[in-house]
């Protein structure tokens, strides 16, 4: 997978700020818990990624669906990066 195929992770993942901002660093104490918050965080597009309405109308989902393979695959794909935490590979990304 190449990086740009990463970045949806981490924009996913920014949400955990407000609950444990160790997450960047890999220090994810409850697995669990972040990823029922990101599956109920309702300001988040994460949401309509895993076939969850959320605002459909603002987001454009079909292209990294495609990528993912569908909203489920998506869901345990997340979930697995999750546990990997392989920021590493991202760090330098950004977006201009």
């Amino acid at each position: 997978m190449n990086k740009v195929h990463r970045l949806p992770y981490y924009i996913h993942f920014n949400a955990l700020d407000l609950i444990m901002q160790g997450w960047r660093t890999g220090e994810i104490k409850n697995y669990q818990k972040a990823i029922k918050f990101l599956e109920s965080y309702r300001w988040s597009s994460y949401l309509d990624y895993i076939g969850k309405k959320n605002f459909p109308s603002v987001t454009q989902r079909e292209f990294l669906l495609k990528i993912f393979g569908g909203a489920e695959n998506c869901r345990k794909t997340v979930k697995n990066w999750l546990k990997e935490m392989k920021l590493a590979e991202i760090k330098g990304l950004t977006l201009e």
